[in-house]
């Protein structure tokens, strides 16, 4: 029983790092700073509490631990009912101050953090060290409990992606996840009376932290869970970004790049008391470790080779699944045999919390550094190189000692870096990872491994294009011309368009498209700042950013909607494809609200609806949210690409909305179509989209339809050109009333 309550209790606790993250993010925006701030807070709180429930427990004879344990439960639990309402006034709040005084937005955001998730963060913390006593008590190891876990942890990854949230949405999730803990809490208080004790005592006195039969010093232990924790989450870093270029940055693949280091993890706790049982040597499995990071990375680096595409939903989750563990496996299996191994070792709960807490330091500073030092500087495989050489070198000098053992890691050390430098692809300097360029020649103009992202240009057969972690977002080809469109036609709908705002600037055709049509001001916001740095790559912007009526703003271009005074006339924005990770957030009805409060009446907005890409289901879901806030909306297909544009008037019209088109008598100039064949383009006018709206139900913040639940509509994921047909079909049903 006690196994299985430690694992329920992973699977929450995995579940509200996610929930943390999700609630974070739409609260005060995305950006890379607020994801290491809301890691940073995370993981210090944990620490923390590690360290104090240890410093208390040392001092106390506590006789049912559990009993802790449960209140702690309880922390997590009720803390995390309080993430809705609290986010909502730091929300409010946030945009507050930044329209005061923007330079307090930064300590707004850390101030809101840390109100919100230390509390649940010292609690989680705390319980290590009272599983230190709990193991002790009942006669268990504490590495089979930190095993059950981290097992649980990655339990909770595919129950919270695949399950949970598809099927009940966030606030149902966030109910279900306190209820596990609420739960485990329950049957923690009922446990004492119904285990056994073992007969093993629980030792306070003991501060020596490493028996004599270890035969390594104290600093060999510190030294040793730092580095393991700095390594594991620098190679989640780099090898996360190497993995999403391959399958594409979605929730689903998120959720199986995770599940496996956490199930590498729970296997390496689980094996940690036989490697000390036969008697094999910490130094020499954390040189392993190092080695088995050193031989996988060249298959991190061809990843996007090896990855395919079938129809199949499932069957591609699978492979996708099958491939990360058999390159990942072995190295994080690896790695996770070294804390819960030291942990087994260790007598009282200061000595628990004191290595728990400096491996999690090393997973913060891991994190941290490889995102905003080391990619930047050398690289991703060469900060994989590193991390793999650290492990080794640390792992040999241990082994000294042991003249055997020392030459056998030495001589393998080096191989296994003389491997990953000569099997090196050329990734980041040559050549660049991800489906568009995987079976074609390219050439690689420019890259930028960014803290978020890595952005590259790239020339290939058909043309020139912009790859955002391997997804081509944009580019010079021939069927790209709809994003000059996304920038005209809210212009050209317009009576008289001032002031524009243009949420993602790509490759700057959008911006362009706008600034053509003549504002007075036109303000362009995006998250990733290379995409401004590269633009002088793309000729088709017409050195967009040099107008003097441009304003570049970095920023997530939703938080600037909800932060600033500004009022405009058009807003048209072309993010990430629907279905990417976080793009959810500017495909919803609360965004579409926000917008509307930007907008002048009469002000119009625009959005891609990318048909080659995105289900009916969702094309649905999408158009549904959009109208609901745009009463007059309308589907315009632009002929080449026969991709989507959405447009809406914010304010109730004279049925005139995609007949007259001012703009075009406004400012006579060359255009890739005339007024009739825009008109003509207009595929649904606001009757027939009220109709095509009202098939589904909204994209809101809490369904998160677009980001997860993919594997519902399965049957859709098929070639782009047969996603395009059926969104046709559906369109046409519609329109002829055979829809019912």
């Amino acid at each position: 029983m006690l196994p299985i309550i430690v694992l329920c209790a992973g699977v929450a606790a995995l579940s509200w790092e996610l929930l943390w993250q999700h609630y974070t993010s739409l609260a005060l925006g995305v950006s890379a700073a607020g994801t290491a701030i809301t890691l940073a807070i995370t993981m210090a709180g944990m620490t923390l509490g590690s360290l104090l429930a240890g410093k208390f427990l040392n001092r106390k004879n506590i006789e049912k631990p559990l009993y802790l344990y449960g209140v702690f439960e309880l922390i997590i639990g009720f803390s995390g009912l309080l993430l809705p309402s609290g986010f909502k006034l730091i929300s409010k709040l946030d945009s507050q101050i930044y329209q005061a005084t923007p330079l307090l937005a930064p300590i707004t955001f850390i101030v809101s953090v840390i109100i919100m998730l230390i509390i649940p963060a010292l609690a989680m913390g705390a319980t290590i060290p009272v599983l230190g006593l709990v193991s002790k008590k009942y006669g268990i190891t504490l590495s089979r409990l930190y095993a059950f876990n981290t097992g649980g942890a990655a339990l909770g990854i595919c129950l919270l992606a695949f399950f949970f949230l598809p099927n009940f949405g966030v606030t149902a999730s966030l109910l279900f996840v306190a209820m596990i803990n609420i739960s485990v809490a329950g049957i923690a208080f009922l446990l004492p009376g119904i285990l056994k004790n073992s007969e093993t005592s629980i030792t306070h006195q003991d501060e020596n932290l490493i028996p004599e039969s270890i035969g390594c010093s104290d600093n060999f232990f510190k030294t040793a869970v730092f580095l393991t924790g700095f390594v594991t989450f620098t190679l989640e870093v780099v090898w996360f970004r190497s993995i999403r270029a391959a399958f594409t940055s979605t929730t689903d693949v998120f959720a199986i790049i995770l599940f496996t280091v956490l199930i590498s993890l729970a296997i390496g706790a689980a094996l940690s008391h036989y490697t000390q049982r036969i008697k094999i040597s910490l130094p020499a499995i954390i040189s392993a470790a190092g080695i088995s990071i050193l031989i996988a990375t060249p298959f991190v680096e061809r990843i996007d080779l090896f990855a395919k595409f079938p129809g199949n939903y499932w069957l591609r989750i699978s492979q996708w699944l099958g491939l990360t563990a058999a390159i990942m496996g072995i190295p994080f299996t690896v790695i996770g045999i070294v804390l819960p191994r030291i942990l087994d070792q260790l007598n009282s709960p200061r000595q628990w919390a004191l290595m728990y807490g400096i491996n999690t330091i090393g997973a913060v500073v891991g994190s941290i550094s490889a995102a905003w030092i080391f990619l930047q500087t050398i690289g991703s495989s060469q900060t994989a190189w590193l991390a793999g050489s650290l492990l080794v070198i640390f792992g040999v000098f241990y082994s000294r000692e042991n003249n055997q053992r020392f030459i056998i890691s030495s001589i393998l050390g080096i191989l296994s870096l003389a491997i990953a430098i000569g099997f090196y692809s050329g990734v980041g300097k040559t050549r660049v990872q991800g489906r568009p360029v995987r079976d074609s020649k390219h050439t690689l103009i420019e890259i930028h491994e960014g803290v978020d992202v890595t952005s590259s240009v790239v020339d290939i057969e058909k043309g020139r294009i912009l790859l955002i972690d391997g997804f081509s977002t944009t580019g010079e080809l021939a069927n790209a011309k709809y994003m000059d469109w996304m920038g005209r036609l809210p212009m050209l709908l317009h009576p008289d368009p001032q002031n524009a705002l243009v949420i993602c600037f790509g490759t700057g055709q959008t911006a362009h498209g706008v600034r053509d049509e003549n504002p007075k001001k036109l303000d362009i916001v995006d998250i990733n700042p290379h995409v401004f740095e590269m633009s002088h790559h793309f000729e088709t912007n017409k050195e967009v950013l040099k107008d003097q009526r441009v304003r570049k703003i970095l920023m997530d271009g939703r938080a600037w909607l909800r932060r600033t005074n500004e009022k405009y006339d058009v807003i048209t924005l072309e993010p990430m494809p629907p279905n990417f990770a976080g793009t959810n957030a500017l495909y919803s009805k609360e965004f579409y609200e926000t917008m509307a409060t930007r907008l002048n009446e009469g002000g119009i907005a625009a959005q891609w609806l990318p048909f080659h890409i995105v289900s009916p289901e969702h094309s649905v879901y999408i158009a549904a949210a959009f109208q609901s806030v745009f009463e007059e909306s309308i589907l315009w297909i632009e002929p080449q690409a026969r991709t989507g544009i959405l447009m809406g008037r914010k304010g109730k019209g004279d049925k005139t909305f995609g007949v007259d088109w001012p703009g075009f008598d406004r400012l006579e100039r060359k255009r890739l179509l005339s007024k009739e064949q825009t008109v003509a383009s207009v595929l649904l006018n606001p009757e027939e989209f009220k109709m095509f709206a009202a098939i589904g139900y909204p994209v809101t913040d809490d369904n998160q339809v677009l980001a997860y639940g993919t594997g519902r509509i399965n049957r859709y994921a098929l070639k782009r050109s047969q996603t395009t047909e059926l969104n046709f079909k559906l369109i046409e049903k519609v329109k002829s009333g055979e829809w019912k």
